[in-house]
């Protein structure tokens, strides 16, 4: 093995695992009293969740015979769960002007509203919608509507990446929920705070959120929302490493979700399983359970997870080396998510074809994919999404041997990484600039960078980068003649990568050792 191309073969890891989109579904918590609620419940309780649990609010609805007003409310309630939010939005803003409401009744309407922009990326809209909300359930001294109003705030917040303002909102939502005993929407705040600590590398702390989520879930008898948590409880374990205990998790909630017929349940176990099984190198078992979920998907008529089932799907071909057959699966994925007009899907997809032009060396192509991503992620205000492709765009022009573009772009993304503090994109930032000034001959340079993203993985105890980062020190050391150090580091990443059970790493390490040895007799 040519040890000066070793450096380039484990800093590039991350960003081929950054192409699988995580798929985990959460209940959605709904008191509901009249007969005619009931039936707006059965539209509403297939609406997409996202990777947070958004609050509805249906206690507001008036308990009507007015045909006129059902009719409207179908409609719009149809139209978000065939994901045309915009059409969605245009109908309930027509129902607020058509009809004379009490204050109640508003909240609700509005409530579908903030959702609805919500689900397409109109955070700015979304939060303007929800503090409108919010005044007029503090007006009424409604505390469910209050309580649900601060939820969904925390939901925009989170998706702005402002986790300080999410974790506020989440805060006080499970302040109210705990006032009122109103247990089922408690499990979800503390989901919700779980959520917050988990975009912020604090794994440790968000599994203590959703372990309390379990147990009132349990002692509630809520099977739906025990499920969600062991689910969201198993993907920490992925996140820590211990992927025998992620499986656990996760094929318990799929039991759960098959002994209750939840479909969607089911399928998002599954994905989550999937990617479980990539992080552990078994291409073929994750290949399997991605088309398991995109089967329940299509059968289910679930566009967005379809969605989020192909680009994981095109990820494994990725992972085999089969870009054709990746690019289609993106594609496919990149045509769902612009008919249901979901930007952030669809700027994820141009990043993912990006990459596949990256692996097939088309370069200039993967850049122009790249900027198209770039603009969609600054139009709709998403700083997580713009650092991950400026530091995609990076790749390209380290690539192109490039290595002044190179840096300048990774120093962008580490910038906002570091404004939104998310130590996980930090870290893989510094590391990719270690990658650079490797291929520049600076070894000292990559030495430093190298060593600040091995604190901050060790800080936030994600012992997979750990391993990384070890490993990339000891090619540094290889590259500056030091074969003892070299050694020492290979040691300590392959004990780590054996204590994860990653075969297919441990291998790929005991190849660095021996070249060593070799090179020292």
């Amino acid at each position: 093995m040519d040890l000066g191309l070793v450096a380039l073969i484990v800093g590039i890891f991350a960003l081929l695992a950054g192409a699988v989109i995580a798929v985990i579904f959460f209940v959605i918590p709904i008191k509901s009293s009249s007969r005619f609620e009931k039936k707006l419940l059965k539209k509403v309780e297939n609406l997409e969740k996202g990777q947070e649990k958004i609050q509805l609010y249906l206690d507001g609805l008036p308990q009507t015979k007015d045909k006129n007003k059902q009719k409207m409310l179908n409609a719009a309630l149809s139209e978000m769960n065939d994901y045309k939010y915009k059409t969605a939005i245009r109908i309930f803003y027509d129902y607020l002007d058509k009809f004379p409401i009490n204050d109640s009744e508003r909240c609700a309407i509005l409530n579908f509203i903030g959702i609805s922009q919500h689900a397409i990326g109109e955070n700015e809209q979304a939060l303007k919608t929800f503090n409108e909300m919010l005044l007029i359930a503090q007006r009424i001294n409604d505390n469910d509507a209050l309580a649900n109003a601060d939820g969904n705030l925390g939901n925009a917040y989170l998706d702005l990446d402002d986790y300080k303002k999410a974790l506020d909102y989440y805060q006080r939502a499970l302040e109210i929920h705990k006032k009122i005993n109103n247990p089922i929407g408690e499990a979800n705040d503390l989901c919700n705070i779980g959520i917050v600590y988990d975009n912020l590398g604090d794994f440790k702390k968000a599994l203590e959120y959703y372990q309390q989520a379990l147990e009132i879930e349990i002692s509630n008898n809520n099977p739906l929302g025990e499920a969600n948590a062991l689910c969201n409880i198993g993907m920490v374990y992925k996140d820590l490493g211990d992927f025998e205990k992620a499986l656990d998790c996760c094929q318990q909630a799929l039991e759960i979700h098959r002994r209750i017929k939840n479909p969607l349940g089911e399928a998002g176990d599954l994905g989550n399983i999937g990617i479980v099984y990539h992080f552990l190198g078994d291409n073929e078992k994750a290949l399997d359970y991605h088309q398991l979920a995109l089967e329940i998907h299509r059968k289910i008529n679930n566009p967005i997870n379809e969605a989020n089932d192909l680009c994981n799907i095109g990820s494994e071909y990725v992972n085999r080396g089969d870009f054709e057959k990746a690019l289609d699966y993106y594609q496919l994925a990149l045509e769902i998510h612009r008919r249901i007009k979901n930007p952030l899907g669809e700027a994820s997809d141009l990043g993912n074809i990006g990459n596949v032009f990256y692996n097939k060396g088309n370069y200039e192509k993967a850049l122009e994919y790249q900027q198209l991503a770039l603009e969609i992620h600054r139009r709709i205000n998403n700083p997580l999404g713009e650092a991950h492709v400026l530091c995609n765009i990076g790749v390209g022009y380290k690539n192109l041997d490039d290595y002044k573009k190179a840096l300048d772009y990774y120093q962008r993304a580490l910038e906002i990484e570091r404004r939104i503090n998310n130590p996980h994109g930090e870290a893989s930032n510094l590391g990719n600039m270690g990658i650079v000034y490797v291929n520049l001959g600076d070894f000292e340079k990559a030495l430093d960078y190298y060593q600040q993203a091995l604190e901050i993985h060790r800080r936030i105890n994600n012992p997979l980068g750990e391993g990384k980062d070890l490993c990339n020190i000891g090619i540094v050391y290889v590259n500056l003649g030091d074969f003892e150090k070299a050694l020492e580091y290979f040691r300590k990443a392959k004990e780590i990568f054996f204590n994860l059970r990653l075969e297919h790493m441990v291998k790929k390490i005991d190849e660095y050792i021996e070249d060593v040895k070799n090179h020292l007799k």
